[in-house]
């Protein structure tokens, strides 16, 4: 469709031509063209873009698959909040930082793979992502975001780095299909809500050798249910460490 190099054409798939939110910050390159044929359109740029700012592809509802080019290395918040239709996203393998609420309610998107150049995902950046059925989290990030799956309702599995040292609020809530979290060494906290409405949970295996701080209360959430296996040399710190301490005979070591 084009020959412009790759850092200047975003290629995507669509029942018709989108048509863009742009505002100033849209992109950092001028847009020359924007062709669209039988369902495949391509926008082009006069040079390579880096970044594509916040909501420019937001409730874009026919936009179903979308190519980001390498030279991208930041994508904005809300950038496609609310495309229902999306199926599939192949992101730039430079690609630094994920903003907030960037693929909320994509509802049929139900799988991606980020990249581990991300050191980066924004707050409630996969909420209400509904088909979402698996996700590996990238090596280099340090935090987990509040709401960042929030009602991912299909969420099976989800690989977290072992660089994470805090999950933030609602970070898993509603994940009602979530099985099993493996919570790895480097957490030191987490936040209040992240494991409530998720009513398949039934094993976190908590791996940091000190029990990481927290204030959600595990009474509220039906923690009773639910098998915590901890490092046989902590387990004893675990059933005196609040709120880890709520249901004292469900912390076990784990083999």
């Amino acid at each position: 469709m084009t020959s412009k190099s790759d850092g200047c054409v975003l290629h995507y798939t669509s029942t018709e031509k989108l048509k863009l939110s742009i505002g100033v910050d849209a992109f950092d390159a001028k847009i020359i063209d924007h062709v669209y044929e039988n369902g495949r359109g391509a926008i082009l740029f006069e040079s390579p873009i880096t970044l594509i700012g916040d909501a420019v592809f937001e409730d874009c509802d026919n936009l179903t698959n979308v190519v980001i080019p390498d030279s991208v290395t930041e994508i904005g918040c809300y950038t496609f909040n609310g495309c229902r239709s999306l199926l599939s996203i192949k992101l730039s393998d430079n690609i630094k930082e994920i903003g907030n609420s960037t693929f909320s309610f994509c509802s049929n998107l139900a799988s991606i793979i980020i990249p581990d150049s991300v050191t980066e995902i924004g707050s409630g950046a996969f909420q209400y992502c509904t088909s979402l059925a698996s996700i590996k989290l990238p090596i280099n990030i340090t935090s987990i975001r509040c709401a960042i799956f929030q009602n991912c309702s299909q969420l099976e599995s989800v690989i977290i780095g072992n660089k994470v040292d805090r999950i933030e609020s609602g970070a898993f809530f509603s994940c009602s299909s979530l099985k099993e979290v493996i919570i790895p060494k480097s957490v030191t906290s987490v936040g209040p809500y992240t494991f409530d409405g998720c009513r398949g949970l039934t094993s976190i295996y908590c791996r940091p050798s000190t029990p990481p701080c927290s204030d959600f209360n595990m009474s509220e959430d039906s923690f009773s249910k639910y098998k915590i296996y901890v490092p046989a040399a902590s387990l004893t710190a675990y059933k005196m460490t609040r709120p880890w301490n709520s249901y004292p005979d469900n912390i076990i070591v784990e083999d």
